[in-house]
C-alpha cells in the first residue's frame, strides 16, 4: 500500500515537473515571439502587426507582463500607421482584456490612453493629463510603467515645440530604458534627442548622435531606423543650409529603391522631399510631390493632412495662384485652432500676409500682421514657471550630481540647452520687433493709393472727418473740394492708360507742393480726388484753389506726349457748420463740380444752396 502512494506521489510530482516545464518553455516561447515582434516593428509594421495578432490567439495564457507588453507594442505598431481607429479599439480591448487584481492597472489603462491624444496631437492636453499622475507614477515600484510613462511625456512637450524639456525628459527617459535592458525603446530614444538637439541649433551634438544611432541600429538590423536616421541627417543638413546634399540623401534612398511605395517610411521621406524641393525654389516638383501624397492612404490622417496642405499652399503662393492657396489655408486654420497650436497658425498668419502682399490687399495684409504680432507678443507655453526651476537646477547641477543622479551627457546639456533657450528669447524679440515695423509698412501701404502715392479714398476720408471735427468755424474756414480732370477719358483713349497714369501722378504731385501738412489730399477713385483744406476767408480760399488750377494748366505735357495741356475743375462746399456731416459736404462739392464742368471746365465753383 506504502508502494503505491510513493508511485502516486512519483507522478504527480513527475506531472506537476513536468507541467511547469510546458508553463516555462510556453512562456519563454511569447517572450521570445513578443520580441522579435518588437524588432519588426522597427523593420516593417505590417509583419509586426500580423505577428502580434498572431500572438493574440495565446492572449488568455499570457502573463501580467506580457499582456502588459502586447498592448505596448500593438500601441505603438497602431501609432507608427498613423491608425487612430485601431488605437481607439486597442485602448477599449485594454479595458476589458488587463485582469483586474494587474497591479498598477488603473495607471497602465490611463497611459495606454495617451496613445489618441499622441495620435490627435493634442499636445496641452496630453501634457495636462500627464501632470495629474505624475506624482503617483513617480511613487510606482514598476519601472517600465515611469519609462513608457517618461516616453509620453517627451511626446507631449515636442507637440507643444518646448524643445527644451523634451531633450531633459528624453535623456532620463533613455537612461530609464537602458536600465530596463531595453535596446529598442534607447534607440528610439537616441533619435528623440538628436531631433530635440536639431530644433535647438545643437548640429554638433546631433550629428554626434546621430552617427551613434546609425551604428546602433545597422547592427541590429532596423531597417525603418536607419531609414528615420537618413531623415535627421537631411535635417540637420537642411537647417544648415546645405538643401542639396540633404535632397541627395533623401533622393538616394528613393532611386535605390530602399524607400518605395508601401514602406513604412516611404510617405516621410517624399514629404520631405517635397519640403526640400520648395527651398530650392522648385514649387512645381514640390506641388506634384504632395498631390500624389494627398492621395495616398496614409494622408487621411488630419494631422498628416494639414501639413500637407499647408506646403500646398506656400508652393501655390509662389506660383501665383492666391485663390486656391487662400481656400486651402483657411481649412487649415480652423485645423490649427481646433488643436490649440501656436506653431500651426503662426504659419497661417505667414502665408495670408503673403498672399496678401502679393494681391496688394494691404487691408487685409494689415490685419494679420496685427494678428500675428500680438500671437507673438502673447504666445505662452504656459511652463515659464519650470523654466525658471529648470534654470535654478542647471545652475546648481555640479553640486549636486550625485543627488540628482543625473548622467554628466546630462548636465552638459542642460548648460547647453539653457544658453540656446537665451537665444531663443533673444529671437523671439527680434521678430517681434521686426513684425512691428513691419506693421507700421503695411499700415502705411494699406493707406496709400498705389499709384499717386497720396491717401485712398478709405483712408482719407477718416481724415477728413477728423479734420472737420477739429474745425474752429468761427476763427477760419475749412473747403472741402471735388476735383476731376477734365477729358481725361480722351486722354486715355487717344494716348493710352500709361499716359492717363502719367498725368495722374504728375497732376497730383503739383497740387501736392501747394499744400500743408493739416491739409487733407486723397484719391476718390479714377480721375476724382477731395482735398480739404483751411483758409481765413472765401477770398483767400478761392485764390488758393484758382492758384493750383492755373498751376496744372500751364504745367509742360510735351514730354510725355501730350499736344493740349491737362486742366482740372474744381467743386467747393465750406464747412460752415457743425450740424452737417462730411458727407452733405462732399454731395454739395460734388453739386458745384457739374455747376463747373457746365460752365466749360479749368474753373473753381462754389456750391450754392
Amino acid at each position: 500500500m506504502s508502494c503505491n502512494k510513493a508511485s502516486i506521489v512519483m507522478v504527480i510530482f513527475l506531472f506537476s515537473l513536468m507541467s511547469f516545464s510546458l508553463l516555462a518553455a510556453d512562456k519563454q516561447r511569447i517572450d521570445q515571439s513578443l520580441k522579435l515582434s518588437e524588432k519588426f516593428i522597427h523593420q516593417n509594421t505590417v509583419s509586426a502587426n500580423e505577428q502580434l495578432t498572431t500572438l493574440k490567439e495565446s492572449f488568455d495564457s499570457f502573463s501580467d507582463g506580457q499582456k502588459i507588453n502586447w498592448f505596448v507594442l500593438s500601441m505603438n505598431v497602431a501609432t507608427q500607421q498613423n491608425d487612430l481607429r485601431q488605437v481607439n479599439a486597442l485602448i477599449e480591448m485594454s479595458n476589458n482584456l488587463l485582469p483586474a487584481n494587474l497591479s498598477a492597472r488603473n495607471h497602465w489603462l490611463k497611459v495606454l490612453s495617451f496613445n489618441a491624444l499622441l495620435l490627435e496631437r493634442k499636445g496641452d492636453k496630453l501634457l495636462s493629463e500627464i501632470q495629474k499622475i505624475e506624482s503617483m507614477i513617480d511613487n510606482q515600484a514598476d519601472k517600465w510603467l515611469i519609462a513608457y510613462f517618461n516616453r509620453f511625456h517627451y511626446h507631449a512637450y515636442s507637440i507643444k515645440g518646448s524643445w527644451d524639456f523634451a531633450l531633459d525628459t528624453a535623456l532620463i527617459n533613455r537612461k530609464e530604458w537602458l536600465e530596463l535592458d531595453e535596446k529598442y525603446f534607447a534607440l528610439e530614444t537616441l533619435v528623440n534627442i538628436s531631433r530635440c538637439q536639431i530644433q535647438l541649433w545643437d548640429f554638433v551634438g546631433a550629428g554626434t548622435n546621430i552617427k551613434e544611432a546609425q551604428k546602433q541600429s545597422s547592427n541590429m538590423d532596423l531597417g525603418n531606423i536607419k531609414i528615420a536616421l537618413k531623415e535627421l541627417e537631411a535635417k540637420l543638413l537642411l537647417d544648415q543650409r546645405k538643401p542639396q546634399q540633404a535632397f541627395a540623401i533623401l533622393n538616394d534612398l528613393v532611386l535605390k529603391n530602399e524607400v518605395a511605395i508601401g514602406h513604412d517610411r516611404y510617405f516621410h521621406v517624399q514629404f520631405k522631399l517635397a519640403l526640400i524641393d520648395f527651398k530650392l525654389m522648385k514649387y512645381q516638383e514640390a506641388i506634384d510631390i504632395v498631390e500624389m501624397l494627398l492621395g495616398l492612404q496614409a494622408s487621411s490622417d488630419q494631422n498628416i493632412n494639414v501639413q500637407l496642405q499647408m506646403l500646398l499652399a506656400r508652393s501655390l503662393v509662389k506660383m501665383g495662384q492666391y485663390t486656391q492657396a487662400e481656400e486651402i489655408v483657411k481649412k487649415s486654420e480652423l485645423v490649427y485652432q481646433s488643436q490649440n497650436d501656436p506653431f500651426g497658425l503662426f504659419e497661417v498668419d505667414q502665408i495670408y500676409i503673403d498672399i496678401f502682399f502679393q494681391q496688394k490687399n494691404y487691408q487685409q495684409m494689415y490685419q494679420r500682421t496685427q494678428k500675428l504680432i500680438d500671437l507673438v507678443q502673447y504666445y505662452d507655453d504656459n511652463l515659464a514657471k519650470k523654466r525658471v526651476e529648470r534654470a535654478q537646477k542647471v545652475a546648481t547641477v555640479k553640486e549636486k550630481v550625485k543627488a540628482l543622479t543625473l548622467s554628466e551627457q546630462l548636465i552638459v546639456t542642460k548648460n547647453r540647452s539653457l544658453l540656446l533657450l537665451t537665444l531663443l528669447c533673444a529671437l523671439l524679440i527680434i521678430m517681434f520687433f521686426w513684425l512691428v515695423v513691419l506693421l507700421k509698412k503695411v499700415r502705411h501701404l494699406a493707406n496709400i493709393d498705389s499709384l499717386t502715392n497720396i491717401s485712398n479714398r478709405r483712408f482719407g476720408l477718416e481724415q477728413a472727418k477728423k479734420r472737420l471735427l477739429k474745425q474752429n468755424v468761427k476763427s477760419s474756414i475749412l473747403g472741402i473740394s471735388i476735383i476731376d480732370l477734365d477729358y481725361f477719358k480722351g486722354i486715355n483713349d487717344t494716348y493710352g492708360h500709361d499716359t492717363g497714369d502719367k498725368v495722374l501722378q504728375r497732376t497730383v504731385n503739383i497740387i501736392k507742393q501747394q499744400l500743408q501738412a493739416k491739409d487733407v489730399f486723397c484719391r476718390m477713385g479714377g480721375e476724382e480726388f477731395l482735398l480739404v483744406l483751411s483758409c481765413v476767408n472765401r477770398q483767400q480760399l478761392s485764390e488758393k484753389l484758382n492758384h493750383i488750377r492755373q498751376c496744372i494748366c500751364q504745367g509742360t505735357v510735351s514730354d510725355i506726349g501730350l499736344v493740349k495741356p491737362v486742366t482740372i475743375s474744381l467743386g467747393v462746399a465750406i464747412a460752415d457748420s457743425y450740424s452737417k456731416t462730411l458727407t452733405d459736404y462732399i454731395i454739395e462739392a460734388d453739386t458745384a463740380l457739374y455747376q463747373a464742368k457746365d460752365s466749360g471746365r479749368n474753373c473753381v465753383s462754389f456750391y450754392q444752396p
